[in-house]
């Protein structure tokens, strides 16, 4: 581990961007709710984006990244 006063590593620029459309997709659960999307559809989707993120989260355990890997990696759930 770094020392404290050591600046947590980000992503920037468009792995920023990948960050928040990644955790922000885990929510799409909810626009079934609120428009005319069927809930097969949805389901379908939200299925998909799941499967999504337990493969970058198993992409991360097998790597073993270290923790500046980790908080640069655009796919993480923070």
């Amino acid at each position: 581990m770094a020392a404290p006063d050591t600046p947590r590593p980000a992503p920037a620029g468009l792995s920023r961007v990948l960050l928040w459309v990644h955790n922000l997709a885990f929510w799409f659960f909810l626009v079934p709710f609120f428009t005319s999307m069927s809930y097969e559809t949805g389901f379908a989707i939200y299925a998909a984006i799941l499967f999504v993120r337990f493969l970058a989260n198993t992409w991360t355990d097998i790597k073993d990244f270290t923790w500046e890997q980790y908080y640069a990696f655009p796919l993480r759930i923070p």
